[in-house]
Order: C-alpha cells, then sequence, then structure tokens
C-alpha cells in the first residue's frame, strides 16, 4: 500500500508542476500558413505509404535508453453502427469487467478509459466487489481515465458551450462517484481538430493532450521536423498553453501505431490469427520471443526517432477491443513476456512497460528538464482532415442536417430552463425531485450526442432515430421545465401556480419546431423571459387566431404591434394571423402582456401585396406585384426583381456602394456520410412560383416560392427599435429529395476579400481560410457552427446562423454553406450506407453589414475576431425569448421579475448557470465568457469588472472561482469578477434569494371566504380535490373543473335558507369566477 500511495503522490507531482521550455528562437508553427503554403504532395512513402522510409540511428540509445510505454485502450463509440444501449450490452459491459479483472490480476498492467457515459451505466449495474476492485486499480494508477468526458466529442460542429456540458458531465460524476479527476486529454477519433478543445483542456486545467487525425501532409510535415510534440498556443490568449502529442500514422489501431510498417505492428494485434497484410499474428513463447521482440523493437525505434525526447508511445488497442476475457489476459501476458525479454537484454537499451497516458506525459517533461529538449509552438486549428489522395472529410460538416440544427434548439430551451430552475431553487432552496430527474437526463442526452458519430450525422439511420428521440425527450421536458418555473417564480402569492404553456411545438422527433396558435377567448396574458443577462428590446411574434387584437404591458400601456397574414411553406392560413410586437424584457427577466380583442390601429395593419396570392387581408385588397419592388427600414433598403426573385440592390446607410446577391444551388457529388467530393453545380431556385411582401410599422417581409428542393425563400428587415435592423434575416425551407445532391446556398457582394475568409471554431474564436487555386473543391470547405466573415479595407460582412454546417469562399466577397445532402453511396469508412434519411428543414441567416471605423488591426498576426455588436448579435439569435402563455389575468402575476438586480456588462456573455450535477447540493455553476473583440469597429476593453452584490442585491450569496469543469475549487470567496479579452471564468455560486420579495409590487390579498357546514361540506370538498387535479393538467380542465365547482357554490346558495351562508356561496362563486 505503502509503494501505491508513494507512486501517485509522486504522479500528482510531477503532473502538478510541469513545465516544458520554449523554443522561442525557432518560428511558431503556425497551421494556417502550412495550409496555405504546404505542397500537397502524395508520394508513395514506401510502407509507410504517405510518409519515407523512415531509419533510425542504433547508437542514439546507447547513451541514453529508451523509455518505451505501451498503452492499452479500448475506442468504444457511444453509438455508430449500433444504438449506445446495445454497444454497451454487446460489448462495452464485457470489456470494462475484462480490464478491471486482468488489471487486478497483474499489478504491472494498465489501462486507459475515456468515455464515462459508458463506464457509468457500468458502474451502477455492479455489486460492491467490482466497485472496490475498480477502485482498487484507480488507486494503484493502473487504470486512468483520460480526458474523461461524457463521450470523445466532435470537434468540428458542437458549440463550445455543448463540449463544455460534455466535459462536465463526466467529471462531476467521476468526482461524485469515485473522487477522481482527469488530468490529459485523449482525442484519438474525431475528424479534425479544432483549437477550441485545448482552449478548454487548459481552462480544465489538464496538463496535457493526444491528438490523432490531422491530414497526412501535415503529419508528414510534423514528423519530418519531429514537432510531434508541441505547444498548442490560442492566438487571443498566450496563457493557456497545451502540451499537445500528435500521433504520426494512419490510425490508432494496433497496425498503425507501433511503428511506420503497418504489417509488422499488425502481427502484434494477438487476438487476429491473420493479418490485413498477408501476415499472422504468431504468439509469444520461449522459442520465438526473441525473433518477435526484435522486430518489434525495430520498428518502436523508428517511431521513436520521430520525437524529440527518448520516449516512445506505443497505444495498444482498436474499437471495442478487450471484450474477450482469455483474449485479454493472452493479449497482456503475450506482452509483458515481450517487455521482460528486452528488459532483460542490455544490448537494446530501452525499457518497456505497460502504462498509462500520464506516465508517458510525465516522463517526456521531465527528460526535457533533464536533458533541455524545447518544444516549439503551434496556432491554429488542424481543419480540413483528409486520411489520403483527395478525399477530404468535409461532408460531415453538414450531415443530417436536421440533427445539427434541432440540438442547437433543444441546448438553448435546456439553457433556459436551468437558469429559471436556479432561480427557482434560490428561493426554495429545495430541489424539486421529478424536475431535477428530467434536468439530469436531459443534460446525458445533449452530451451523448456531442459523440463524435453523433452530432457530425455519421451513424447508421436506426442509431440517428435512438439519438433524435432522446433529443426530443428532453425538448419537450425542458420545455415543461421552464414553463413550470416560470409560474413558481411569477406567482403572486406563491400560493397558486397558474396554468403556462409554451407558445412552441413540435409534433414528432423529425418535425420543425413550430408555434402554437394564441387563442383568444382561452387565453389572456403572455410571459416572456429572457435568458440572456443584458436588457433586450426587440420584436416578438406569435400566432392569434384573430386579427383584432391589440399587445399591452403590465402597466396596461398599449404595446406598439402589427398585425400580418400567417405565412407558411407554401401557403397563407386564413384562421391564424402573425402579430408582432415590441418586448422589453430585463436580464435574466420575465415580461407580461396581455393580448385583447381591440378596435385595430390603421397603423397597426400590415400592407400585403403578392404574385399568384389573390384575395384581401383584413378586408383589404392584397396588391397585386408587377416589375421591381423594394421593402427597407432606417438603414437598410432592398430592391428586388419580382420576375426572377432574386435581390437587384442592396443599399446600406452603413456601407456605400454595397452589392449583394443570394442564390441557392446544389453540388452533384459522390460522397458519403463523411467525404465531399463535388463535381458539376447547377442552380436550384429560378423563377419563384409566387410571391408575397409584408410592410408595416415593425416589419417588411418577403416570400418567395419554389417548386424545388427549395420549398421557400424569406427575407426580412427589422425597423430601427430592434437591434436586427442592421442585418438582412434570411431564411430557406427546403427538403433534399434528389439523390447525390449538396444543396448550398451563395452569397456574393462586392467585398474584395482577397480569396479570405474567416470562421469559427466552436463558436470560441475565429481561423482565417485561404483560397488556393491549385487545390480542389473539398479542400476549401471548413466547419462553421455560429458565425463567418469576409472583408476588405472598408466593409466587413457577418453571417450568422445557428447550426453547423460546411462554408467556403473561393471568390472576392463570396460564401457558400452547404444545407443539406443526401448521398446514396458509402464512402468506404465503416458506416456501409449512404445518407438519404433526409428531413424537412429551415435554416436561418442574418447578414450583418459593418464598417471599418478605424485602420483594421493586423488579422494575421493579432487573430481574427469578431465586433462586439457582432458578438451580441450572436448571443441573441442563439439564445431567443422564450414566449409562454397563460389562461390567468396579468394581474395574478408579479408586473415583473427581475431575474437579476443589474444587467451584466454587453461586452461578458452568460454562458451557464445551471445547478450542479447532484441533487445533494444547491450550488450552482455560473459561467461567463469575455470575447475578443475587433477594435477596429469600437475600442476594446481590456478588463471588465462585475460587482456580485449588484448582481444579486437582497440575496445571500457565497462565489468561489473554480476550473471549467468544478475539479478544482479556489477556497477564498469573492465577491467581485475582472475578467479579460477571452476569459471564460467558471464560478461556484450558493445563492439564497428566500427573503428577497424582487421589490416587486403585489395587489391587496383576496378575501378568503369560510362556508359554514351547510350538509353539503363533503361534496364541495370532493369538487375542490377535482379543481385541484385539473389546475394541473390541461387548460379546458381548470374550466371544466371550476365550472363543476361554480355550480356547487350555485347550488349551496339555493339550497339554503340562511342570509349568510347564501352569501358566502355566492362569493365563492364570485371567488372562482375570478381566479378562472
Amino acid at each position: 500500500m505503502m509503494r501505491e500511495l508513494c507512486f501517485i503522490l509522486l504522479l500528482s507531482f510531477s503532473l502538478g508542476l510541469v513545465h516544458v521550455d520554449l523554443d522561442e528562437d525557432a518560428p511558431i508553427i503556425d497551421m494556417n500558413y502550412l495550409v496555405d503554403s504546404l505542397p500537397y504532395e502524395n508520394n508513395d512513402g514506401g510502407v509507410w505509404k504517405q510518409g519515407w522510409n523512415v531509419q533510425h540511428d542504433p547508437k542514439k540509445w546507447e547513451e541514453k535508453s529508451l523509455e518505451i510505454f505501451v498503452v492499452p485502450h479500448s475506442h468504444n463509440d457511444p453509438g455508430w453502427l449500433m444504438t449506445f444501449e446495445d454497444y454497451y450490452e454487446a460489448k462495452t459491459r464485457h470489456i470494462i469487467t475484462n480490464i478491471v479483472n486482468t488489471l487486478n490480476d497483474d499489478p504491472r498492467r494498465h489501462f486507459i478509459w475515456a468515455e464515462i457515459s459508458f463506464f457509468s451505466k457500468w458502474w451502477n449495474d455492479q455489486d460492491g466487489t467490482m466497485k472496490e476492485k475498480t477502485r482498487k486499480v484507480l488507486r494503484t494508477g493502473q487504470l486512468e481515465f483520460v480526458t474523461g468526458g461524457w463521450v470523445m466529442n466532435d470537434e468540428a460542429t458542437p458549440h463550445y458551450n455543448a463540449i463544455i456540458y460534455q466535459l462536465t458531465e463526466g467529471h462531476e460524476w467521476l468526482l461524485d462517484n469515485l473522487n477522481y479527476k482527469p488530468r490529459v486529454g485523449w482525442s484519438i477519433d474525431p475528424f479534425g481538430h479544432s483549437s477550441a478543445q485545448p482552449f478548454l483542456y487548459a481552462l480544465t486545467e489538464f496538463d496535457g493532450m493526444l491528438i490523432q487525425r490531422v491530414h497526412y501532409v501535415m503529419k508528414r510535415e510534423f514528423s519530418q521536423k519531429t514537432n510531434l510534440e508541441f505547444i498548442w498556443r490560442q492566438r487571443s490568449r498566450d496563457d493557456l498553453d497545451m502540451f499537445t502529442h500528435l500521433m504520426p500514422f494512419f490510425s490508432y489501431d494496433i497496425p498503425h501505431t507501433c511503428g511506420p510498417t503497418p504489417a509488422v505492428c499488425a502481427k502484434f494485434e494477438l487476438q487476429k490469427p491473420k493479418t490485413a497484410w498477408g501476415g499472422s499474428a504468431e504468439r509469444i513463447s520461449p522459442t520465438n520471443v526473441k525473433s518477435r521482440s526484435e522486430e518489434y523493437l525495430e520498428e518502436i525505434k523508428k517511431k521513436a526517432s520521430l520525437y524529440r525526447t527518448h520516449s516512445v508511445l506505443v497505444p495498444l488497442g482498436d474499437d471495442f477491443m478487450y471484450s474477450n476475457p482469455d483474449e485479454t489476459n493472452s493479449m497482456m501476458a503475450n506482452h509483458a513476456m515481450v517487455h521482460d525479454y528486452v528488459n532483460n537484454e542490455p544490448k537494446y537499451h530501452v525499457n518497456m512497460r505497460f502504462s498509462n497516458l500520464s506516465g508517458y506525459f510525465s516522463e517526456v517533461w521531465k527528460q526535457a528538464k533533464e536533458r533541455g529538449h524545447k518544444f516549439q509552438i503551434g496556432k491554429g486549428d488542424f481543419h480540413t482532415y483528409a486520411d489520403k489522395d483527395n478525399e477530404y472529410w468535409s461532408g460531415y460538416f453538414t450531415s443530417r442536417s436536421f440533427w445539427k440544427g434541432y440540438v442547437r434548439k433543444v441546448e438553448s430551451v435546456l439553457r433556459a430552463a436551468e437558469i429559471m430552475y436556479s432561480l427557482v431553487l434560490s428561493k426554495t432552496t429545495t430541489h424539486v425531485p421529478e424536475i431535477w430527474k428530467d434536468i439530469s437526463e436531459c443534460r446525458q442526452s445533449v452530451s451523448l450526442f456531442m459523440h463524435h458519430d453523433g452530432i457530425t450525422g455519421t451513424a447508421r439511420d436506426q442509431v440517428v432515430t435512438s439519438y433524435g428521440g432522446k433529443l426530443y425527450k428532453c425538448w419537450k421536458a425542458s420545455q415543461n421545465i421552464l414553463t413550470k418555473m416560470t409560474g413558481q417564480l411569477m406567482d403572486r402569492e406563491n400560493s397558486f401556480q397558474p396554468l403556462i404553456e409554451t407558445m412552441e411545438t413540435q409534433e414528432s422527433p423529425t418535425k420543425i419546431p413550430g408555434k402554437v396558435i394564441f387563442e383568444t377567448l382561452l387565453k389572456k396574458s403572455l410571459l416572456i423571459f429572457n435568458p440572456l443577462a443584458q436588457k433586450r428590446i426587440q420584436v416578438v411574434s406569435v400566432l392569434v387566431d384573430r386579427p383584432d387584437v391589440a399587445v399591452f404591458g403590465s402597466d396596461g400601456i398599449q404595446v406598439e404591434s402589427q398585425i400580418a397574414p400567417h405565412v407558411t411553406d407554401d401557403d397563407i392560413m386564413h384562421h391564424s394571423f402573425e402579430l408582432f410586437f415590441l418586448a422589453e424584457v430585463g436580464p435574466l427577466g420575465i415580461s407580461t402582456y396581455e393580448i385583447r380583442n381591440f378596435e385595430l390601429k390603421k397603423s397597426a395593419i400590415s400592407e400585403v401585396y403578392s404574385r399568384g396570392f389573390p384575395g384581401n387581408f383584413i378586408e383589404t385588397p392584397i396588391i397585386n406585384l408587377s416589375g421591381t419592388s423594394k421593402i427597407s427600414n432606417d438603414r437598410i433598403t432592398i430592391d428586388l426583381d419580382t420576375a426572377t426573385g432574386e435581390i437587384s440592390k442592396i443599399q446600406s446607410k452603413d456601407v456605400e456602394n454595397f452589392e449583394f446577391q443570394e442564390k441557392v444551388f446544389s453540388y452533384r457529388a459522390s460522397g458519403g456520410a463523411y467525404l465531399f467530393t463535388p463535381s458539376s453545380t447547377k442552380q436550384v431556385t429560378n423563377k419563384p412560383d409566387r410571391i408575397i411582401i409584408i410592410k408595416g410599422s415593425l416589419v417588411n417581409r418577403i416570400f418567395f416560392f419554389y417548386r424545388s428542393m427549395v420549398k421557400s425563400k424569406q427575407w426580412t428587415l427589422y425597423h430601427k427599435k430592434d437591434p436586427r435592423s442592421s442585418t438582412l434575416e434570411s431564411k430557406i425551407s427546403f427538403f433534399v429529395t434528389e439523390d447525390d445532391q449538396e444543396l448550398f446556398v451563395r452569397y456574393d457582394s462586392s467585398v474584395k476579400s482577397n480569396g479570405t475568409f474567416y470562421s469559427d471554431d466552436n463558436g470560441l474564436m475565429m481561423q482565417r481560410r485561404k483560397y488556393r487555386s491549385d487545390r480542389p473543391i473539398q479542400h476549401h470547405f471548413y466547419p462553421v457552427t455560429t458565425a463567418a466573415f469576409v472583408q476588405d479595407e472598408n466593409t466587413r460582412i457577418t453571417v450568422h446562423f445557428q447550426q453547423a454546417m460546411g462554408a467556403s469562399s473561393m471568390d472576392n466577397g463570396r460564401f457558400e454553406f452547404i444545407l443539406d445532402r443526401r448521398l446514396l453511396r458509402d464512402d468506404s469508412r465503416g458506416l456501409n450506407q449512404g445518407v438519404t434519411d433526409n428531413l424537412p428543414h429551415e435554416i436561418t441567416f442574418n447578414i450583418q453589414l459593418e464598417k471599418l471605423k478605424t485602420p483594421h488591426y493586423n488579422l494575421e498576426s493579432e487573430g481574427p475576431t469578431l465586433s462586439a455588436q457582432a458578438h451580441q448579435m450572436s448571443h441573441r439569435l442563439s439564445h431567443p425569448m422564450r414566449i409562454m402563455s397563460s389562461m390567468s389575468d396579468v394581474s395574478t402575476f408579479l408586473l415583473k421579475f427581475p431575474g437579476i438586480f443589474d444587467e451584466i456588462s454587453p461586452d461578458v456573455h452568460l454562458v451557464s448557470m445551471r445547478v450542479r450535477n447532484t441533487s445533494k447540493s444547491n450550488d450552482i455553476i455560473f459561467q461567463l465568457f469575455k470575447p475578443a473583440v475587433d477594435p477596429s469597429f469600437t475600442p476594446e476593453q481590456e478588463m471588465t469588472e462585475i460587482s456580485m452584490k449588484d448582481i444579486f442585491s437582497g440575496c445571500n450569496f457565497n462565489l468561489k472561482s473554480t476550473s471549467l469543469t468544478l475539479m478544482n475549487v479556489e477556497p477564498d470567496e469573492i465577491s467581485t469578477i475582472s475578467m479579460e479579452p477571452m476569459g471564460l471564468d467558471t464560478f461556484l455560486l450558493k445563492l439564497d434569494c428566500s427573503q428577497n420579495p424582487y421589490a416587486a409590487p403585489k395587489l391587496p390579498k383576496l378575501p378568503s371566504f369560510q362556508l359554514p357546514n351547510s350538509g353539503h361540506a363533503e361534496e364541495i370538498e370532493r369538487l375542490k380535490a377535482e379543481l385541484k387535479t385539473a389546475k394541473s393538467s390541461s387548460p379546458m380542465g381548470i374550466y371544466y373543473g371550476a365550472m363543476v365547482v361554480m355550480v356547487a357554490l350555485f347550488g349551496v346558495a339555493m339550497a339554503t335558507r340562511h342570509r349568510k351562508r347564501r352569501m358566502a356561496a355566492l362569493a365563492g362563486v364570485i371567488f372562482v369566477t375570478m381566479i378562472v
């Protein structure tokens, strides 16, 4: 036990004091520059096809022995060819059991594990004995959790908040159940690597990370210059360096991890009798141990020559490996024979052993310090990945487009629900068990989908359906949590929670979420929640069942509104209308509005023009369109050619002489779920079939309708009171039904961008991308999740969106965004099917025009960033106002609910405000992000101070700084937060607002009535119980129950001859009526 404890302390000490010397004299490795400049040669390198004939100096190891770290692992996908549940039952539960048993059999054996979604499920199935065996191998360091996220997330398509979610989900589980903290990252299968990942790992306080899937030309470049281990630094934060190990060869499987010759390495995958290279995996025995060991060692030494230190990593595993107990033990025992043999022969100058990843990193850092090895700094990211020839994995950036968009909607409503639950918990200080259960399941469902075969769209059809079902369940649960918590917060007397319903609906997992029609006879009020930490004034819209309505605020003053036709993808609805009005809601606040039947003001009625939709709108004839038309607000004018359905001209007060066009095309392609292999193009949107133009005081909108894969296009301009007035909003509705087509939208502008555009990494930072005329189309597509921009000396165009897709710019001022893809073929990457389960979908783009106000700073050296206005726009679009309705009158609610009492500075975004991952704690994760901004538009504020006493005025709070995923909490309490640019700071917040009435005015308390015993008491109590049950069910149930009670009370009044009893019963009727 003492030996084990000393080992753990030594390992912890070495990890905690890691310091690697940087090679400051060497040039920085700029990954973006390498993409621009490297010759993409694909010469045959011999046994290492994409490399060269690697040789090593036999004398190199004589002075200092080679330290060989063999790291067994098993890569388990939580969904790919099988669902998460099926994989667990068929493979993973056996693998983990075998691992724990084999480690207990021999203390020299080691293993690393990554996916906590699987491990937590396995843990819950185990008895005390197996759990104690697991704890033992954790104590000895034989078993190590690497990364420790819920999944091994994709690095191209998730939003950074979802990556944080899944990391926190895994880390909190490990901390709560095993008191374990992962220290290193392991990313062997994501298809390309984002700069956001090391940024987040550094904030998690990891000491190092390993990556694998990088373009083969880039791997060759790093290998030739012995830069396979480098310091990954972010352009905007030089204090968040991450030591990174890049695996040099084709894959992470055994044939490609011991050295450059797969035919040799494959012989040591002992559970496979025959290899793909024609050899045999002969088991080790005393008679062949010498020859087998020397063959193995020669490959390992060749690999070691590609690195700077005298240490080499040899991963030993593959997908779902070690599922058979006999093969697991045999594999470990055979390799141990090799270790023993070479370690006992001094002539080999090696020390070979089983290890975990931290053990390898610790030795590298120790040797680097002892021998003066220095490592170069690398900046940028590793997109786009190609594993051979021109086979670029840029197709998955868009595959299963519907689900990429849907998960962002789920993330948004879940975030809103979690904020609301945190606010309620701060008042009540007690968890609601059924709500907490739903939140926990939602977190796990969203986290599971971040798996690199989930959100990527690279799983089998039935697996995608399984993911989608989980997300749909989460969407419904989050809406339910949001409405219930809103009722609890807004209830004036904490005595009757009004029934509140969401104004969003979704018929099934595969349908686009839509809006509920507000029924004016049944419902009386709207409640609008602002999930941002800044006050918002913007136009919102609801569907209503009649046009003659007006909107009133909680102060009784009429709010500016506009009534317009309800237009769907293919028609005008005749029994519903779209009502726009200007809403004002405080930070994390709720505002109430009333919709009343009211005589319409003429100014509130939209003007309607059309081609192909004859008739009237509110008794006014729809004006027939011909020639050209235009819509405008105070900043932008759009001229339209109604014959072609295209924008002919855009004029902007911010940008002079600006030209802009939008067209939708498709690529003919032959790829699959992973690969993008385009050929010819064709235009999809030609002459529109029908057109509608709506003009009003708040919103101007144009609809074009087509008979093609594009169902409709919609352009919207908001008026000056809405912050979106500086943008053009474009919504494209489509359904890709033609085989082997990749649908894309192209935006052309007059901006002279010189073949350069800038795309985001997971919504966290921007990367420069440059066009190369000598490279194929698929080379030029990159992942985007929230924004992209082009610019010249005077003008920037930023395009915002709320889902991942592939994007490119292959001409001046041009964007191309892939909307969806339908492909019949498998692309030979293991899926064994095409992508044909397309769904009707819609994507909204907000195009923001900005004029550079000062000479722009160097985007190359300083790193590209969005403007402050663009960041704020992105946050508003990603987190829309949540609109709810109630049958209760506004007077039953608090006039307004101020979620916080002082808005957080507009340059800081509230990433997350959610309760910790355990029902035993009321602690809140409070996460803030201050993005870097481009000073070409507004001066950057270097430091932002946030006073928590102002934010939570009147509440008791305790705030402590913590690492990103709560593994390391600082002991000191703080009350003021200081944030620097690109600060993503996490805090643990204890918040008690139970004594704070939120300073909201209350109406006088209604009198309570006591019904004297009239012989009907039991019947009345029964009816009261029915009413109580009805309150928690449907709206009609409430009416039914209330009417029953009213009739009963009226019967009591008529039946009794006692004057006071009669008056009391009649008063009861009035009271129930008021509640209804």
